[in-house]
């Protein structure tokens, strides 16, 4: 979490992804790093953006029961 926050005040993209198309969020959400996750929702990651698997950060918060994310997501 503190990673996180440190780069998000460094303004670092919140939405970048790998080559897998894997972003902070869905890493945040398959961990179970739900505080982590709202950070980078409250910073505007997107909740939408699918990896190479067809997962997005909100069917992986679904699945693992981020209800907190999940929360932040459906605003």
């Amino acid at each position: 979490e503190q990673v996180a926050r440190a780069l998000i005040e460094a303004k670092a993209n919140v939405n970048h992804e790998n080559g897998k198309h894997v972003t902070a969020l869905n890493m945040a959400c398959e961990n179970k790093h739900e505080a982590c996750a709202v950070l980078l929702l409250q910073a505007g990651a997107r909740p939408d953006v699918k990896d190479d698997w067809g997962d997005s950060p909100l069917t992986i918060a679904q699945e693992k029961g981020l209800e907190k994310a999940l929360a932040l997501m459906s605003q």
